[in-house]
């Protein structure tokens, strides 16, 4: 399964020559993972109530081409893998005009106790919905 979401690159997303400044790509990233497991049913906000996160703890970045400001872009999400303790994304940023690729992405997430900041076993539903979501690409 795979979340596309849409973004307009604005002026606060820029940097001085008016193209994206590097950290604006995690925010847009960050925002198409949580809106992922909203489509496949993981509600973070309540899993964080009950004192599960789900933190990155290894992420690779691949600047291809920068957005320019004003431009249109599509953030593409998936996952690319589920373990017991992790969870892996694949993102994609492209240009919706010309469909081109800008960056590419991988970030591991880690379960973990919020109280404690103890690496934990996913949950069983957890699990299965992000296995589903890796099957059924």
């Amino acid at each position: 399964m795979k979340n596309i979401s849409e973004a307009t690159v604005l002026y606060q997303d820029t940097d001085s020559y008016k193209v994206v400044w590097h950290g604006s790509y995690l925010r847009w990233f960050e925002e198409g993972r949580y809106f992922l497991c909203k489509k496949i049913g993981i509600d973070i906000e309540e899993l964080d109530k009950q004192g599960i996160t789900f933190p990155i703890v290894d992420m690779h970045v691949r600047y291809k081409a920068p957005a320019k400001i004003y431009e249109n872009i599509i953030i593409e999400t998936k996952i690319s893998e589920v373990k017991t303790r992790t969870v892996t994304f694949g993102q994609i940023i492209k240009n919706k005009q010309t469909d081109a690729i800008l960056i590419t992405a991988e970030f591991v997430c880690v379960a973990i106790s919020a109280e404690e900041l103890k690496l934990q076993k996913m949950r069983d539903d957890i699990y299965n919905k992000f296995k589903e979501a890796v099957d059924n690409i």
